[in-house]
Order: C-alpha cells, then sequence, then structure tokens
C-alpha cells in the first residue's frame, strides 16, 4: 500500500468517527507526511509515512510554540511507516504502525502553529521517541538481500521549542547499529488538517474508531 493509500484510508476512518458526533467541533485531527532516504547508515533503507494527530482549535488561536498547558491535551492517533529500497522506491518492503496510543504513554508534547496565507496552520508537532516496531525489510532489486532487521523507532520534531526555532519540521526514524540507536536524516513533514473532530471525551471514541477500522483493514487485507 502507498503513502497515497494510507492517507486515504487514514481519512476515511477519521471522518466516520467523526460522523458519530453531535457536539461542536473543537479540534482537528491533523495529517503530516514524510518521504526520505534514512541516510548514511543505511542507504539503501528509505521510509514513508503519514501521522495523524488530534491538536485542540484552541493551539490555533494564535502563532507559535505551544505545550499542553498553552491550549490542551494533544494526542498522537497513529502513526503508519512504510520502509523501500532506495534503488527501488516503489515497493513497500515493510509497513510499521504506531499507536494508538493510552493518555499515559501518548509521547505528544508540543506544536507549532504558524500563519499561512492568513490562517493559523500547524506547522509542526513535536513528540518524544516511541517504538519500537520489527522491521525486516528484504530487498528484491539488485544486488539483493537484507537491508535492515531490527527494531524501529520514530519521532516527530516541530523545529521550534522552548523559542528557539530552526528551519525544518522533521521526522525521525531511528534503527539499531552495532548495538547503538541511529537517527535518520531529517524529513521534512507536510502538515493538512483532514477533520473536525469534538473534545475532550470524544477522543477516545476517534482513537476506537481508527483502531477499529485498522484491524478492519487487517482482517480483509490479503495474504
Amino acid at each position: 500500500m502507498r503513502t497515497k493509500d494510507l492517507r486515504r484510508s487514514a481519512i476515511s476512518t477519521a471522518l466516520i468517527a467523526a460522523g458519530l458526533f453531535a457536539a461542536t467541533a473543537d479540534a482537528a485531527v491533523w495529517s503530516g507526511e514524510f518521504d526520505p532516504a534514512f541516510g548514511p547508515a543505511n542507504p539503501r533503507l528509505g521510509f514513508r509515512g503519514v501521522g495523524q494527530f488530534f491538536i485542540p482549535d484552541a493551539c490555533l488561536d494564535s502563532t507559535g510554540w505551544k505545550d499542553e498547558s498553552d491550549c490542551g491535551t494533544m494526542s498522537l492517533i497513529s502513526a503508519t511507516t512504510q520502509l523501500y529500497d532506495v534503488l527501488d522506491p516503489v515497493p513497500t518492503l515493510d509497513t510499521l504502525n504506531f499507536g494508538p496510543f493510552s493518555p499515559y504513554t501518548d509521547p505528544v508534547w508540543g506544536v507549532l502553529i504558524a500563519n499561512v496565507g492568513g490562517v493559523n496552520v500547524v506547522a509542526g508537532v513535536d513528540t518524544y521517541i516511541f517504538g519500537p516496531q520489527p522491521a525486516n525489510v528484504v530487498a528484491t532489486f539488485p544486488p539483493a538481500g537484507t537491508i535492515y532487521n531490527g527494531p524501529v523507532w520514530e519521532q516527530f520534531q516541530s523545529g521550534c521549542a522552548h523559542n528557539s526555532c530552526f528551519d525544518n519540521d522533521p521526522a525521525y526514524i531511528y534503527i539499531n547499529v552495532n548495538n547503538q540507536m541511529v537517527q535518520s536524516l531529517p524529513a521534512t513533514v507536510r502538515f493538512t488538517q483532514q477533520v473536525q473532530v469534538p473534545e475532550p471525551g470524544s477522543l477516545g471514541l476517534l482513537i476506537g474508531a481508527l483502531a477499529t477500522g485498522w484491524l478492519a483493514r487487517r482482517r480483509t487485507a490479503p495474504s
């Protein structure tokens, strides 16, 4: 399944979940997409994916970096990452699914809001490192063989925290190299708003609907 298909599937499930709600919407699901190569530590490994974030509308009242004390509870609903061979990037060689997370393990701790065309939008999200998920990436394109077999962690950064800003809003994955956690090169994340949802009590329903949709897709997927 390509990144576009993953995005459509996640958005469709979120829209179904949002249809369950009759309350006034005061938060939104934002989608962040990325697609880079890992970097020199594993030059044939590429990763692309989509993160789905729950961001309160109160965070968009003004620009700048905010944490939960500024505008309410933020959450990573799910993150799906496809691993591929940089020399043959079309086929997905392994798919990793992170989340949904409990309130005690949710990794989101900040968000960056920017004004684009007169509208305040999510420009970046900060998370702790989350995972790992096991991965086994085997290339069929010559020279064939194992590109990576081991744990993968993931992290999003806004590029701006505690009044210190940078020029990108990256995502990273981390892999095990000689028993050391090695960080990928930064992947610029492109954020778009997907659907409005009520908060805070309905967040649990949304996460449950997303998880149910994912399980249904798993059960009906061809082997």
